[in-house]
């Protein structure tokens, strides 16, 4: 959205946008647990920098939201932001046995590392006021999921609560 408004060539993208959803968006940061400290253990550089940048208060968040707001002055979109309301089990490494590993030696030297699992304690991932952009009234809706992060997306049926919202508001926005 910032490089359509900055760039002529992509301002179709701009006139072509009706409305946006946004679901647990961490637009004032993301309680990523361990998952950092994981990634930067390993040679996953990209992914561990994607966490800083999206953690709270960092210098990338702060600047995509002073800049977000000259699109929100002339775009003036119709927003929907959901949070969740259920805490999530942040990411661990657990170590899976080796295939030599006999189990009553229970020696963890025997043990590799690596896979990673959400069987950590649980926090909440994007808190209230952080998947929140605070709008003028009438350009932002905000709304609860009964759900955690991981599952604030994943619809049981056509019938649920949160689906039916979404496509009331795509409906509204598409003029049916």
């Amino acid at each position: 959205m910032i490089n359509a408004l900055r760039n002529r060539d992509h301002r179709v993208i701009l006139d072509s946008t009706h409305g946006i959803f946004f679901f647990g968006t961490p637009h004032g940061g993301l309680e990523a647990g361990g998952l950092q400290e994981i990634l930067e253990g390993r040679s996953d550089g990209e992914k561990a920098n994607l966490l800083r940048l999206l953690k709270e208060g960092s210098y990338f968040l702060n600047n995509q939201k002073e800049n977000l707001l000259c699109v929100w002055k002339v775009f003036k979109p119709k927003v929907v932001s959901f949070y969740e309301t259920h805490d999530t089990s942040t990411a661990e490494e657990v170590c899976s046995p080796a295939l030599d590993f006999e189990p009553m030696t229970a020696d963890p030297s025997k043990h590799e590392s690596g896979k990673i699992e959400r069987s950590g304690p649980k926090v909440h991932m994007v808190h209230k006021s952080s998947a929140q952009l605070f709008l003028p009234t009438g350009c932002e809706t905000r709304l609860p999921i009964d759900a955690n992060h991981t599952d604030m997306v994943k619809f049981d049926a056509k019938t649920d609560t949160t689906y039916q919202t979404v496509v009331t508001h795509l409906e509204d926005w598409i003029g049916m």
